[in-house]
């Protein structure tokens, strides 16, 4: 009959957790600061490493080495993995409950090693501690994780790895398991520890898996976003409006789109310096967003200008939407409460009600609306010019004032 050697199954759990220690290292060194929790888990995989050495020359080393530091760093290294899944979802690390376990687990297995030697006894203990650590992670990957394959199989292996933990206390009670020692022959107690030594690496793989996936998400929003402001650059603004212009040729639907230029935004900087300048501009940027739909798009073009466009939005809604922004913008800006002087933006609209105008087409009939509205007194909208062709309901040649009566 086939025997598992459980030494070797250890040992290679050991060389598992070494390879993955480098991966983890390697990731912690070269990923930006904002994927947190890597250092942790690389801490986690040394210290399996140590653990599983430990175990592995259980009898030919001290007990207190073999069976106490190891199952102190094994706890250190649950805890570890702990925190790093903590500090990668964003919650606040329990330190103090990871160092509470380690202590009370440590203590424990000292006892029933050294002081009153007792197998099952450490098992009984060990395992619940083991148990709540894995299924507090467990939770956070189910409550806080986005929904995507290497969420689910990272939440997955948590599973399996809490469920075994639980069946091993459980068949420490039944009778039918012999835990008289570590190395015991027992079928539970081999199919424990090959699973043990198989998830030790999975478990790694499954965070970088996630980890990876904020990666990619990271680098999209910093090629698709302005670092500034947080809206979306030019290139980004481009890629949207062709998918959204070839939506309104489908559905015969209207598009509207706003250019926004801060009026003597030159003035701010002189005067009250680029710091203050770049406070408005963020500022500005956050106002649109949070007066925009979520459909709709914003981007910053350059500068103090910025665009919006506004899917199944005519010019007449559009009108609307560019009067609040201006009223909530005269009523934010004073220099002594919000740090920010007050501001004015001069705004040109330019409707789209059929799918193959260009982008530049567009901006430029937005553009040249927008500097007319400069250079009838700033702090209004004014409506471009309809394309030849086209009847744009409410897109009238005037301008539209949007300041206080007699600005």
């Amino acid at each position: 009959m086939f025997t598992l050697d459980l030494r070797i199954v250890i040992l290679l759990s050991s060389v598992m957790s070494a390879l993955m220690a480098t991966v983890l290292f390697s990731a912690y060194r070269s990923f930006p600061a904002s994927i947190k929790g890597l250092g942790w888990w690389t801490a986690s995989s040394v210290l399996l490493f140590a653990a599983s050495i430990l175990f592995g020359l259980g009898g030919m080393i001290p007990d207190w080495l073999s069976i106490v530091v190891a199952n102190t760093a094994m706890f250190l290294a649950v805890g570890c993995r702990l925190l790093g899944t903590q500090c990668f979802y964003g919650r606040e690390p329990t330190s103090r409950l990871v160092l509470l376990f380690t202590v009370l687990g440590t203590a424990g297995v000292a006892w029933w090693s050294l002081v009153q030697p007792d197998y099952q006894a450490r098992v009984a203990l060990v395992a619940p501690l083991l148990a709540i650590l894995y299924g507090m992670q467990l939770y956070l990957i189910a409550r806080y994780a986005d929904r995507h394959f290497g969420s689910y199989f990272f939440g997955g292996v948590m599973l399996v790895q809490t469920a075994v933990v639980v069946v091993r206390f459980v068949t420490n009670f039944t009778g039918q398991a012999n835990y008289s020692s570590f190395y015991s022959g027992d079928l539970v107690q081999s199919i424990y520890l090959a699973i043990y030594a198989f998830i030790t690496m999975t478990l790694a793989v499954g965070f970088m898996m996630v980890a990876t996936r904020r990666l990619h998400l990271e680098l999209a929003r910093v090629s698709n976003m302005d670092p500034l402001t947080d809206a979306l650059n030019r290139r980004a603004f481009s890629d949207r409006y062709e998918s959204e212009i070839r939506r309104i040729k489908r559905h015969d639907q209207a598009m509207s789109l706003l250019i926004m230029d801060l009026d003597h935004f030159k003035r701010i900087n002189d005067k009250h310096g680029h710091a203050v300048g770049d406070s408005v501009l963020v500022h500005f940027s956050s106002t649109v967003t949070r007066l925009l739909r979520e459909t709709d798009h914003f981007a910053r073009f350059g500068g103090e200008e910025f665009v919006a466009l506004l899917p199944e939005t005519a010019a007449a809604e559009a009108q609307l939407v560019a009067e609040r922004i201006c009223e909530c913008l005269r009523q934010a800006g004073d220099m002594g409460t919000t740090g920010i002087p007050r501001y004015t933006v001069s705004m040109g609209l330019a409707e789209m009600s059929r799918g193959d105008e260009s982008l530049d087409s567009v901006v430029g009939r937005a553009d040249a609306a927008l500097y007319r509205a400069k250079m009838a007194g700033r702090d209004r909208l004014e409506i471009a010019t309809p394309l030849k062709g086209t009847n744009s309901a409410g897109a009238n040649e005037f301008a539209v004032s949007l300041g206080r009566t007699g600005s």
